[in-house]
């Protein structure tokens, strides 16, 4: 946990409430110190910036936001101190405490709320914290506290993580926001083009002709299509100009 602020300070800055747009996560990267790869993220679907922990936690952010199936998803979520404290009195685990010897409020990475009216809390972990007793003890609670609310859990590490899906979403995502009504445009074409054997460098480059801009821009908005799940494709293969038009779905 953060050792830069309390608890009792976190309440006061009205952390932990809110949702999308005035989500306030309850642990924030300035909370910490240098070590680690913290990072506080302009998020492409809310009005705010994103606060993760790790790369992983980065990572997940990015799949995430490019998910059309989520409705809300909350960074740094609290969780109810006394739940947790009868939680971990039950299974004989020591519950975290705070510099101060209080006990200390704990919180899952993220909280993901889906269209369906569905839940699912996960927690990030690299690999190698696993082999620490006190991580496994931590989980524990943090397990047992969504089992007990009738929520999803997942223990997600950079194993879940190929460097194809890395690259995808790492790409796309600088492509998300391109506005303009040539999207519009291209992705009509895109409807309407039949001849699904051609490399998606040939369909660009035929589009783009028609359209009368650069091959390069049709290329831009293609991604920028991707990026906002208008077209699909299989993100655990790394997306090359050389992928056949019939490896992509288009969203009606």
């Amino acid at each position: 946990m953060a050792r830069g602020i309390s608890d009792e300070g976190r309440h006061k800055q009205g952390r932990g409430l809110g949702s999308k747009d005035s989500w306030i996560p309850w642990c924030q990267v300035h909370d910490f110190g240098g070590r680690g790869r913290k990072h506080q993220i302009p998020s492409q679907i809310f009005k705010r910036s994103r606060h993760a922990l790790s790369q992983i936690e980065a990572n997940l952010i990015f799949v995430v936001e490019m998910a059309d199936n989520v409705a809300d998803s909350r960074e740094q979520f609290p969780l109810k101190l006394p739940d947790t404290k009868l939680i971990a009195s039950k299974l004989g685990i020591s519950h975290p405490i705070s510099p101060d010897g209080k006990s200390e409020i704990m919180s899952t990475d993220l909280l993901i709320d889906y269209k369906n009216g569905t839940q699912r809390a996960i927690a990030i972990k690299s690999s190698s914290d696993l082999f620490n007793a006190r991580v496994i003890e931590k989980l524990q609670i943090e397990k047992e506290y969504w089992n007990d609310k009738g929520v999803d859990w997942k223990l997600i590490t950079e194993r879940d993580f190929p460097d194809a899906l890395v690259y995808n979403v790492r790409q796309l995502r600088s492509y998300f926001q391109i506005q303009d009504n040539l999207s519009s445009v291209l992705f009509e074409k895109l409807k309407e083009y039949k001849s699904r054997e051609h490399s998606i460098s040939k369909v660009i480059g035929i589009i783009s002709k028609e359209m009368k801009i650069p091959s390069g821009r049709g290329m831009e908005i293609f991604k920028h299509l991707c990026a906002k799940r208008l077209l699909k494709f299989d993100y655990y293969r790394p997306f090359t100009p050389k992928m056949h038009w019939y490896e992509f779905s288009i969203k009606c």
